[in-house]
């Protein structure tokens, strides 16, 4: 989530051994990437110093998280979660916004599934889709028409366990 000290990133991992997730700054957030080893949750404070940020993080399984945007943006406060739905080859994504005032949303899938979808989320407000996932691998972009510098793309293969195929 962005605030106006920076963004803070919360990385997650529910197996039994660390998961490693690199994290890089193309705006000036660090003089180099950032190696985190994750068991359980943790968050990492990222300066964002000129108020608008670029930043990826990658992590197991082709995990992929991009966020552009500004600390003072109209989706400032908008957050996108991805997380697995047990049993299910599909993903389930929660959007929420924990800025001041109302944003338009528009979600979209990029690769492996056709699926958009627009909503409206007032302040303190969250929403949660079951979103398409053929074979665990899931390409979703989050963008909004009330601030164009914003940006949130996840993409990856949802762990169950099995057996997958490379996407």
């Amino acid at each position: 989530m962005a605030a106006a000290a920076g963004v803070t990133l919360s990385l997650a991992n529910n197996g039994k051994q660390s998961a490693h997730f690199m994290v890089y700054g193309y705006k000036g957030e660090f003089t180099e990437p950032q190696h985190i080893d994750v068991l359980g949750r943790q968050d990492l404070q990222v300066p964002v110093p000129a108020g608008s940020y670029d930043l990826t993080v990658l992590g197991p399984n082709r995990f992929q998280y991009e966020l552009k945007g500004s600390t003072a943006g109209a989706a400032a406060g908008v957050d996108l979660t991805v997380a697995g739905r047990t049993g299910q080859r599909d993903v389930e994504l929660e959007i929420s916004n924990h800025g001041p005032g109302t944003v338009s949303l528009e979600v979209r899938s990029l690769q492996y599934a056709e699926a958009a979808e627009q909503l409206v989320l007032k302040s303190g407000q969250r929403k949660k889709l079951g979103w398409p996932a053929p074979g665990g691998w899931y390409d979703v972009e989050l963008t909004s028409v009330d601030d164009a510098g914003f940006r949130r793309r996840a993409t990856g293969r949802d762990e169950d366990g099995g057996e997958g195929i490379s996407g």
